[in-house]
């Protein structure tokens, strides 16, 4: 059945008006006014605080790693002293450990004095000592009032023992001053005293003194 030639378009017919460019032209710059609007807005959105898109990976290459660097030179200036290289692995140092010493032993013996044979030294004596008079114990004798008229005078040596608590005995004239009278007198006189015993070895002991006295006008 044939078409109806009112469904059909004849395209000789068609014919753009004059208005035609107008219409395009200002359709175009729609478009184009359009464009720079969503173009600004997208700008604006991703410049926004908080809106930051995150980072995309970068498909770039890690940068490559450093050259290994020659031993003995200095990694910043590229030389330096050499330093030793060992060929064989039994050549490298090793690190030894060792025990620590034992913390010395104050009460054992020198084991060099016993490898000398030299046998220990002995303890140290306590320092001897000759009898001493004590500070105030020790008054003058009495010059004898007859010897002193008489004008007798001289120097009389008596010999003592002193024993270990201090007080004279066995009093003996050593040494006569040609009186009898000043003789006794310091004899007298002696038996008072009281003395610091000798001591040996740090043990208080008898011993023996002479004690000058002089009787002077």
């Amino acid at each position: 059945m044939p078409a109806s030639d009112s469904t059909r378009f004849d395209l000789s017919r068609w014919k753009p008006t004059r208005d035609a460019p107008w219409w395009m032209l200002g359709g175009l710059a729609v478009g184009l006014l359009l464009f720079a609007w969503a173009w600004q807005v997208d700008r604006e959105r991703a410049t926004a605080p908080g809106d930051t898109a995150p980072p995309v990976a970068s498909a770039e290459r890690p940068p490559p790693l450093p050259a290994p660097v020659a031993a003995g030179r200095d990694t910043a200036s590229g030389m330096g002293a050499p330093r030793a290289s060992f060929e064989d692995e039994a050549d490298r140092p090793e690190l030894v450990e060792t025990a620590p010493p034992p913390p010395p032993q104050a009460d054992l013996p020198d084991p060099v004095a016993e490898s000398d044979g030299a046998p220990p030294a002995p303890p140290t004596p306590a320092a001897d000592s000759e009898p001493r008079p004590l500070p105030g114990q020790t008054p003058a004798p009495s010059y004898p009032s007859s010897a002193f008229r008489r004008g007798e005078t001289g120097v009389v040596l008596i010999r003592a023992t002193i024993d270990s608590e201090g007080r004279p005995r066995d009093l003996e004239v050593a040494r006569t001053s040609g009186s009898r009278r000043l003789d006794r007198a310091a004899v007298s006189g002696v038996r008072q005293w009281r003395f610091a015993p000798a001591m040996r070895d740090g043990q208080p002991v008898e011993a023996t003194v002479n004690i000058p006295i002089e009787f002077l006008r």
